[in-house]
């Protein structure tokens, strides 16, 4: 099938997935191939297009025109999106519309108490992030899919990162009131940078427990997602306030500060 701008109009106004857009352009350069996989995208309602244009509608932003200003692919699939949008309020005031349209993620805070001494310790993975130019400690993440299944998507990082399989029990945070362990909790998430990405990260956090001697089977790890040339290196740390601050990882940071909040006493200063 050859998509147009007329298929794609057609196909969002008949499935009422999202607004229909009335300029729908391209920059110079991007691939026929590449602007039929946006296309095919933005009709399918769990994409990261489609999500972040019904959002949008929802919160009564008024979307004139879209030009995708670059896309970068994961196989034959649309990964990230950079675009402008023509944008406007209630009012009819013109917003800032450039966007990077990059979908949800999860990550969670891995604890790990040593059976042995009783004491608590946080699994963490090193990987080198090109952005930022340097190499990072942070928690446990990873994008997620169309599939809308986060709870097997934080299994599936953890497993990929780690090396560490994890029970798929999981519980929302606001229904317990003291620690389980080897369940899956689940909090709110954030938005880690509301003025230039959708990207809206969801919280977890899972504490288990080992010996010293499967802690240290652990600790130094090389794993990662060859498919995706991640090369990752896994760290047995302590978990205190000190360590986490130091990591500088947001991700981190906010995981470990929902868990202190709902069960204190357990990261140390």
């Amino acid at each position: 099938m050859s998509f147009s701008a007329a298929n794609f109009y057609s196909s969002v106004t008949n499935s009422n997935e999202v607004k229909p857009i009335r300029n729908f352009t391209f920059a110079p350069g991007i691939d026929t191939s590449v602007q039929e996989a946006v296309y095919r995208d933005v009709a399918n309602s769990n994409s990261k297009l489609a999500k972040w244009l019904a959002t949008c509608e929802k919160n009564h932003i008024d979307i004139r025109g879209i030009n995708i200003d670059a896309v970068t692919m994961f196989g034959s699939n649309v990964g990230f999106l950079y675009l402008t949008a023509e944008a406007y309020n209630q009012s009819g005031y013109k917003l800032p519309g450039t966007a990077f349209i990059r979908g949800g993620a999860v990550c969670c805070l891995l604890i790990v108490q040593n059976t042995d001494t009783n004491q608590y310790f946080m699994v963490v993975v090193e990987e080198i992030r090109v952005p930022i130019g340097a190499s990072v400690i942070q928690t446990p993440a990873g994008m997620r899919d169309n599939s809308n299944n986060i709870k097997g998507k934080i299994i599936d990082e953890i497993r990929e990162e780690t090396g560490i399989t994890i029970s798929n029990q999981m519980v929302n945070s606001s229904d317990i009131s003291q620690i389980i362990s080897d369940t899956l909790i689940h909090f709110d998430g954030f938005y880690p940078s509301q003025g230039g990405c959708d990207e809206y990260i969801d919280i977890f956090a899972y504490l288990t427990q080992m010996n010293s001697a499967q802690l240290a089977a652990v600790n130094g790890r090389l794993l990662g997602n060859a498919d995706e040339d991640e090369m990752i290196k896994v760290h047995i740390q302590p978990l205190n306030w000190s360590t986490i601050d130091e990591s500088k990882d947001s991700k981190l940071i906010v995981a470990a500060s929902k868990f202190d909040r709902k069960f204190p006493g357990i990261i140390m200063p």
